[in-house]
């Protein structure tokens, strides 16, 4: 027969397993949501996870901004410069408790935008304009697909 000791340990690490492997899930698949009245899925969240998300969909407007200026004006260090300040390489990284919350279509589409942010500031060197345009298209349609079926409620 075992120790009392190992046995405990044994206990404790499947335990920590199990709670490992729950939040794991919870991440991955699981998130906080419920059907709101216009029947868009609503996130349920603290204020100040909602205003997070909320200042993250303002920084995506103002660079829309700056890149569409910067098309108007022939400026693609312009583009470049604004498509910078949102994409995948800034570090601004959400709390993984935010995360977690977070529906994975929402993530992904999160994920997805930020990306397309970087190729734009990569693309602005080619001075390619309908490309560019091409690629914030994408961005507005992603963004349209988050609104139309997300909304947030704060708890």
């Amino acid at each position: 027969m075992k120790p009392l000791h190992a046995r405990t340990y044994q206990a404790l690490t499947l335990v920590l397993s199990l709670i490992l492997l729950a939040l794991i899930g919870k991440f991955f698949i699981g998130s906080n949501t419920s059907t709101a009245e216009d029947g868009r899925q609503a996130i349920s969240l603290t204020a100040n996870e909602a205003a997070l998300i909320r200042s993250d969909m303002r920084l995506f407007l103002t660079a829309v901004q700056g890149i569409t200026q910067g098309i108007a004006e022939d400026d693609m260090a312009k583009v470049a410069e604004a498509a910078k300040e949102i994409g995948s390489d800034q570090n601004r990284a959400a709390p993984i408790t935010l995360m977690a919350k977070l529906p994975p279509e929402f993530r992904k589409l999160d994920f997805a935008l930020h990306g397309e942010f970087e190729v734009i500031a990569t693309q602005a060197e080619a001075d390619d304009k309908a490309a560019l345009l091409g690629l914030l298209s994408n961005i507005l349609q992603r963004c349209n697909r988050c609104h139309e079926g997300f909304t947030l409620k704060t708890e």
